[in-house]
């Protein structure tokens, strides 16, 4: 069929509606075209009235559209948005936000400040697939949509260290890396000049002979160094043998090699990550979150919820009297709570989730921590939730900063804050993943 395109949708697809001639609308999603643009496409799925097609030729092009510079693109389930131009990319994430946001009925919305750094070599972890064959190992990522391996010989939104790296791995003589060897995950800190891998395998934790492994990452190692002397530490990584329940199986490091963190630096300020620790992903932007986030904020307590490995805590312990900082999840609680403990006494980590955190402060009739000046917020995809909106409500505290990986739930959050009697102050857009879908936000709200 031909269709129209008409505008983009969070994800990464495009709109376009079909009539049936008797009045039926039929709304399908088209990836890889661009508002404007007439195109021929095919139905793949079809379900009540919402579709998914497969675009097969472009037949009146946009202007923005342009070749993109990844041979892989398309096929790999990375990118969404190389085939339009930087500043066409930026537009359609600006269009999505805000339409995300009043959809949510979030009303007098301050304009949206866009913030941009270099879109290319910008991603300081990347995690690949690695599987063998008759001709030796290969590393890819997964098809669109799909489980299936896509080997790939290029990847130019990656630090060119850490891909440089990865080619390394799977240069080795075949029978050196664990035949069991799954996937490797590569970090660096902004200037590559330290990089950490973890090596994960399929093999479940019983099965693994874990002086042989040891022994076995020496010789990796020692080898990959040899070629790459900013490789300063690694790890051997099987999945944790749980209960089928378990949602999400935990990976046990089964032996190390060298430094287990890295000295990241950001702005003014150091932070120690170790390997497997959540930080942020686009090496040039970091900085300009951080700002964003903590400049001319001050006051006596600060909150600081999903704190990681203290990304905005210690940036706030500089102007707060006291910053208490939660996470729940290791090694990223380690490294925060030496951090704050470096600072003194006055700041603590608290390791619990966000949820229980707030629940215990409002739950204590003598609650350690009351009256925060400021509560900065950095959830997952799945956003803060109605609950934990409430409860942050409840604090009574003057000035937010919610920072969302996702517009979707960052809208549905925002609403209750709202509602709750805060006001939206500023948004910030910061392109933390050029070439793709995902936009970051900042927001500050005052109430």
């Amino acid at each position: 069929m031909h269709l129209r395109i008409e505008k983009p949708v969070y994800g990464g697809d495009f709109l376009s509606h079909t009539d049936d001639g008797d009045g039926n609308k039929k709304t399908i999603f088209v990836p890889f075209s661009l508002t404007g643009e007439l195109v021929e496409a095919e139905v793949e799925t079809d379900n009540r009235g919402v579709a998914a097609a497969h675009l097969q030729s472009v037949i009146e092009a946009s202007p923005h559209r342009i070749q993109p510079p990844c041979a892989h693109f398309g096929a790999c389930g990375g990118c969404q948005y190389q085939h339009t131009t930087y500043e066409n990319q930026l537009d359609i994430k600006r269009s999505i936000l805000h339409e995300t946001l009043t959809r949510a009925g979030l009303r007098n919305l301050p304009e949206i400040a866009t913030h941009t750094a270099e879109p290319w070599q910008y991603r300081n972890r990347i995690r690949l697939l690695i599987q063998k064959n008759d001709t030796g190992w290969k590393i890819g990522y997964r098809r669109r949509n799909s489980h299936t391996f896509l080997p790939v010989h290029e990847c130019p939104i990656t630090a060119p260290r850490i891909w440089q790296l990865a080619q390394a791995v799977v240069a080795l003589p075949s029978e050196v890396p664990p035949q069991t060897a799954s996937e490797l995950e590569i970090f660096t800190n902004a200037d590559e000049d330290t990089l950490q891998l973890s090596l994960h395998l399929s093999a479940p934790a019983s099965q693994i002979d874990r002086p042989a492994a040891a022994l076995q990452l020496r010789q990796i190692c020692d080898a990959l160094q040899r070629q790459i002397p900013q490789l300063r530490g690694a790890g051997l990584y099987v999945q944790a043998e749980t209960n089928r329940s378990a949602k999400t199986p935990s990976a046990i490091e089964i032996a190390r090699w060298g430094e287990a963190s890295t000295l990241y630096k950001t702005g003014d300020y150091n932070y120690q990550v170790s390997r497997g620790a959540f930080f942020q992903v686009n090496r040039y932007l970091t900085d300009t979150m951080l700002r964003l986030v903590t400049e001319g904020q001050r006051g006596k307590l600060a909150y600081d919820l999903f704190a990681g490995v203290g990304l905005f805590s210690q940036a706030l312990a500089k102007h707060f009297k006291s910053v208490v900082a939660v996470e729940i999840g290791e090694p990223a609680v380690s490294d925060l709570r030496a951090m704050l403990q470096s600072l003194g006494p006055q700041h603590h980590a608290v390791a619990k989730t966000t949820l229980d955190f707030l629940k215990t402060q409002r739950q204590q009739p003598q609650r350690e921590f009351v009256n925060p000046d400021l509560i900065v917020m950095d959830p997952p995809r799945a956003g803060i939730g109605a609950e934990a909106c409430n409860l942050i409500a409840a604090t009574n505290a003057p000035s937010l900063v919610y920072v969302s990986c996702d517009p979707t739930t960052l809208s549905r959050d925002l609403a209750t804050l709202v509602k709750s009697g805060y006001t939206l102050q500023q948004v910030h857009l910061l392109d933390l993943f050029p070439q793709t879908f995902h936009l970051e936000t900042v927001v500050h709200l005052r109430r």
